[in-house]
């Protein structure tokens, strides 16, 4: 979406002289804007997609610009041997690649789509003299696809039995609460790292937002409900209690919207988020 585009192009706040790396190229409109604001010879663009960054060299070039293109995994950096005072990533990455910031400096800001399982979003990271990346979520929403190391596509997701159902009962949190609040759904990635939240249709058609988990669990409350919510289970009880929980703190601390949430990346690949106005903090795995 162009408004995506030009909210994260605010974000990232260039200014003169400024050597940006994109990940991603794609059609090469992002490319075009960075180029009349920079100048070409300061814009380094790279996409997994040979056929992609091809087209988006012809279009360019017809808009009169000839930007530093290359044909690449984009976790890997940009195959020019030098740093970048801005990286901007329209993909998402479930941590922010080693690679980036090598090519960063201290001040180096990063804008990217972080995925942390049930929710992700866009951080603007600063990375300081240690190579720790830090910074917040930002009021910008919007998601990406996953970045690819093969341009013909993605490794089929590897699939899970599911634990039989145990119990239908239930509960404070129903399947529109979740869908129409991106921040508690993002809060929900911080209790529960590694779960995802898909959507589920039983044989009689019924429509569920159902949360899972690689050993199996799973908990499923259905999108169209008559009466008070209810939530089936299957696995671990204690799945859908997270979401109860992650809830309750939600709306004890005001409903905060994503920009009072943080995230740094340190050197040593250890990640963690936490509320800023109180400081309670959530450890994440190295690379989710």
């Amino acid at each position: 979406m162009p408004s995506l585009m030009v909210g994260m192009l605010e974000d990232l706040a260039v200014e003169d002289r400024y050597r940006v790396l994109e990940i991603g190229t794609g059609t090469g409109y992002n490319a075009a804007l960075l180029s009349c604001r920079l100048g070409e010879h300061l814009l380094y663009s790279v996409d997994v997609d040979p056929a992609l960054v091809e087209t988006a060299r012809q279009r360019l070039a017809e808009a009169g610009h000839v930007p530093q293109l290359a044909v690449g995994d984009g976790s890997h950096g940009h195959p020019a041997a030098c740093t970048f005072d801005r990286v901007i990533a329209t993909c998402s990455v479930p941590a922010v690649p080693d690679a980036w910031l090598g090519q960063s400096r201290p001040g180096t800001v990063v804008l990217t789509d972080v995925d942390l399982g049930v929710e992700g979003g866009l951080v603007r990271l600063t990375v300081d003299s240690q190579g720790r990346a830090l910074g917040r979520f930002t009021g910008t929403s919007g998601r990406f696809m996953a970045a690819r190391t093969d341009a013909a596509g993605y490794a089929p997701p590897q699939k899970t039995e599911r634990a039989p159902a145990v119990e239908t009962r239930r509960t404070t949190v129903a399947a529109a609460d979740s869908r129409a609040n991106y921040p508690f759904r993002l809060l929900l990635a911080f209790h529960l790292p590694g779960a995802q939240l898909v959507y589920h249709v039983d044989d009689a058609g019924t429509m569920a937002l159902q949360l899972q988990r690689a050993d199996g669990s799973w908990a499923r409350t259905p999108l169209a409900a008559d009466g008070p919510a209810t939530v089936t289970y299957g696995g671990d009880p204690g799945l859908w209690r997270e979401v109860e929980a992650a809830w309750r703190w939600w709306a004890h601390a005001g409903r905060p919207a994503q920009e009072q949430f943080a995230y740094a990346r340190e050197p040593d690949g250890r990640i963690y988020v936490w509320h800023v106005p109180d400081e309670t903090r959530w450890d994440l795995p190295a690379g989710a």
